[in-house]
């Protein structure tokens, strides 16, 4: 059986960081993998980024309608 993850990512103003942690986890997870990221209001340009970017990440995305900070998110 093939390995595969499902890796989730919180994010909330850090662009950079976001940015790079999808980038290294795409480039080390196996090919089934899903990363899925839910956004918790960000105003930095991560939410636009998310979007612009998500057929080549294959990621799944979530944008809370309100800050639901980390341990709801």
């Amino acid at each position: 059986m093939k390995e595969k993850l499902l890796i989730y990512v919180v994010s909330y103003q850090r662009i950079e960081y976001t940015i790079g942690t999808i980038k290294c986890i795409h480039k080390v997870a196996p090919p089934n993998s899903q990363i899925i990221v839910c956004d918790n209001g960000s105003t930095d340009g991560t939410r636009e980024w998310l979007e612009e970017n998500q057929e080549q990440y294959h990621l799944g995305l979530i944008f809370p309608e309100e800050n639901l900070r980390v341990g709801g998110a």
